[in-house]
Parts: structure tokens; C-alpha cells; sequence
């Protein structure tokens, strides 16, 4: 299954960050152009406006498979309910960095950091007449226990985005997937 929240995501910022360069190009083309590096110049802004057209593409042809597949609302509340949970489930840390003392990362930020890495795969997926949450958790059994205490606070989170919806618990589907259906009352 493709995971289209990270494709729109992914491919909504690198258009941003492309248009954004570009448009800066723009701006110091001329400062540039002074310095004899028209030819650089010229060879980025081509090469960041087909980056930027791409990913443009990309983010149609999902919008697009997304609509056909299902109703704008039901993306739309796919795409928000998926951005709210991962929020949600989101473990704050302080900047993954090297202790001091003996220049290794500390255990407990390394699973942290995979724990918080597995939201990657946290989907919520509106249909017709249910939604589907999906979550493949990490392979460390310590970052699978600290997410696995997660599960009825997220049930909780759940109703809180659709009181209109009744869940099952998050249970095992197969291997590290873990999943829950919500049916409308």
C-alpha cells in the first residue's frame, strides 16, 4: 500500500522549497550576472524549474488517484486525520546529539528516534462507510513497547477527530502492522 499522505506532503515542500530558490535566483540574477556566473545561473534556474515541475506532477497524479479512488472529503479528512494523529503521537525530545562524556547517543534517544520514525508509516483512511487507521511499528522491541502504550490514548485521540466514529482497539494484523477500524454510528 502507498502511503499518498507522504507523497502530497513530500511533494507539496519540495515544490515550495523550489519556487522558493527559484525565486530567489530571480531576485540576484542580475548581481550574479555581473560576476560572469550567467551560465551557472542559468543552468540552476532550468534545472530547479523542472525539480519544481515535477513534483507538481507527482502532487496531481495523486490528487488525482486520490479522487478517483474516493470522494474529496474523505481525502481531505484522510489528510488531516493522518497529519493529527502523527502529531499526536509525536515523542518530544531534546536535538539528537552526542553525550558528551563518551560520544555516543544515549539508548533511550535511539529509541525515541525510531519510535518517532515509525509515524511515517501512521495512516488514517476514510472510505464510504469506514475508516481504517494502519501503523507498521519498528522492528526494536523497546521502541515497540513505549509506541504499544500509545494505543489507548490514540483510540482516545481518534474519537476526539470523529466523535461521529466508533473504534476497535488497535490490534495486530500481521508481523509489525497494526491496525483499527472505525465504523459510523
Amino acid at each position: 500500500m502507498i502511503n499518498r499522505y507522504n507523497i502530497f506532503v513530500y511533494s507539496l515542500l519540495t515544490f515550495s522549497v523550489c519556487l522558493t530558490i527559484y525565486l530567489c535566483l530571480l531576485t540576484v540574477r542580475n548581481k550574479l550576472d555581473e560576476i560572469n556566473l550567467h551560465l551557472i545561473v542559468e543552468f540552476l534556474l532550468n534545472n530547479i524549474l523542472i525539480v519544481a515541475i515535477f513534483s507538481i506532477f507527482i502532487f496531481i497524479i495523486n490528487a488525482l488517484y486520490g479522487s478517483i479512488k474516493s470522494t474529496i472529503n474523505n481525502e481531505l479528512n484522510s489528510y488531516l486525520g493522518t497529519f493529527r494523529l502523527r502529531r499526536f503521537a509525536h515523542f518530544e525530545t531534546e536535538k539528537l546529539g552526542f553525550d558528551l562524556s563518551n560520544g555516543t547517543i544515549t539508548p533511550q534517544k535511539t529509541i525515541i528516534n525510531k519510535a518517532n520514525r515509525s509515524l511515517l508509516t501512521l495512516t488514517l483512511t476514510y472510505d464510504k462507510n469506514e475508516v481504517l487507521l494502519r501503523w507498521k511499528l519498528p522492528a526494536n522491541h523497546e521502541s515497540q513497547k513505549k509506541l504499544k502504550e500509545l494505543f489507548p490514548s490514540i483510540k482516545t485521540e481518534l474519537q476526539t477527530i470523529d466523535p461521529s466514529l466508533s473504534f476497535t482497539d488497535i490490534t495486530n494484523k500481521k508481523g509489525r502492522w497494526y491496525h483499527a477500524k472505525g465504523y459510523y454510528l
